[in-house]
């Protein structure tokens, strides 16, 4: 039977009285996941029936906050919004910012944001916490565990400044993935590295299991030797590692400047079908040969041709359908990842909380938030543990120290 509350108002939650039909001694308990009292005229979100005082959100036990409020911070975390402005959300609709009205849970009306100056009560402390200990509890089982059969991947570098990590950086690792008959990619999998080595992009591929038909990138050597060194598995052929077309292209205009004010010129004319075939590539280089001269100078392009002709004449003869044909997928999501961090990215220092902030941008980018999914499987995970939470800040960087750059 309920026998009062416990707590301080509007935080109440229920106390029970249980009396054993054996004898023992009855005793006061509260649920294993405490529910916040609910007002009187309070209804379901989901299926508008009124509830009873003590029919309100489920929560882990010491905290202060229900379940559906953090899956809710959680959510507006990978919608983009910072650390800071999802907790100064979650203390609004969690009725703890002194003054404040409360706020409704999401799947009702939500009224405008309301500006509020920052104080230690809107601290993002609150949520980098919550993304410790709750972002790997909705993330279980939602990120791919394979590689798919085709993959465009590509890095984007971001600073970090401020105090003793002035001039430093970190990368983001990119891959998007084309599944049979796919040919527009989704979003694969991303991580934060601090450096853009080899072995860096050779972890990066060894987080999935399985070996890709095909594997596109940029020009950075590193990226083809982790890639050539890390597939295949098992009895699966080798992937074919190809060069991003529009790189190549780029790269090719570059040597070719000196003709460049001319865009007539027959080996300009030639560049733009260079790349389609063994036939049409052979066609452009020996072009590029017989046009140097001392009147019209293509040393630079000879030069390049003698270091990467071998390579793309490798590429043009195998030159796959659909693609992907360029890495260009993946450089427009290290553009979003831009936009989503803004001036972010200078204060990010843990490497493990960084890279849990990417696989929730994932989930968004790919269509896959589910707030009502995720304060459900933070129950169930919460009442597998008694209905606490696991300690916060286990995760920390040692004092003065950052995981997240070199």
């Amino acid at each position: 039977m309920r026998v009062g509350w416990y707590g301080k108002a509007p935080h109440q939650r229920q106390r029970w009285l249980c009396r054993p039909k054996t004898g023992a001694v009855q005793h006061r308990f509260a649920e294993l996941l405490p529910r916040q009292r609910t007002p009187s005229s309070a209804h379901c979100l989901e299926c508008a029936t009124q509830l009873e005082e003590w029919e309100g959100q489920a929560g882990p036990r010491t905290y202060l906050f229900t379940a559906r409020e953090i899956a809710h911070a959680l959510r507006e975390v990978a919608r983009g919004l910072s650390y800071r402005r999802a907790a100064e959300e979650a203390r609004l609709v969690g009725r703890r910012v002194r003054g404040a009205q409360p706020r409704p849970v999401p799947g009702l009306h939500r009224p405008r944001w309301r500006q509020q100056k920052r104080s230690a009560a809107a601290d993002g402390q609150l949520v980098a916490n919550w993304m410790d200990v709750f972002a790997p509890v909705v993330l279980t089982g939602e990120l791919p565990t394979y590689w798919p059969e085709r993959i465009a991947v590509d890095s984007a570098e971001f600073r970090i400044a401020g105090g003793n990590k002035a001039g430093m950086s970190f990368n983001v690792f990119i891959a998007v993935g084309y599944e049979p008959g796919d040919t527009k990619g989704r979003l694969w999998r991303m991580e934060a590295f601090p450096r853009r080595t080899a072995a860096d992009w050779g972890e990066f591929f060894g987080r999935l299991t399985g070996t890709p038909k095909l594997i596109v990138s940029d020009m950075d050597t590193a990226i083809r030797n982790a890639a050539a060194a890390s597939f295949p598995r098992g009895s699966a052929p080798a992937p074919e590692i190809r060069i991003c077309e529009h790189h190549l292209k780029g790269a090719i205009r570059r040597a070719l400047s000196p003709i460049a004010g001319n865009p007539q010129h027959p080996v300009l004319l030639a560049l733009e079908r260079a790349l389609l075939s063994a036939h049409d590539w052979a066609g452009f280089e020996q072009l590029v040969r017989q046009t140097h001269s001392p009147q019209t100078p293509l040393l630079t392009m000879i030069n390049w041709l003698n270091r990467y002709s071998s390579l793309v004449e490798q590429q043009v003869q195998t030159r796959p359908y659909p693609g992907p044909f360029s890495t260009g997928a993946a450089e427009a999501f290290g553009k979003e990842i831009s936009a989503r961090f803004d001036r972010r990215s200078y204060v990010l220092s843990n490497r493990r909380r960084t890279n849990l902030l990417l696989d929730l941008f994932t989930l968004d980018l790919t269509n896959r938030v589910d707030e009502r999914l995720w304060a459900e499987k933070l129950r169930h995970t919460l009442a597998l543990r008694d209905g606490f939470a696991p300690h916060q800040r286990q995760h920390d960087d040692p004092a003065g120290r950052s995981s997240l750059v070199a």
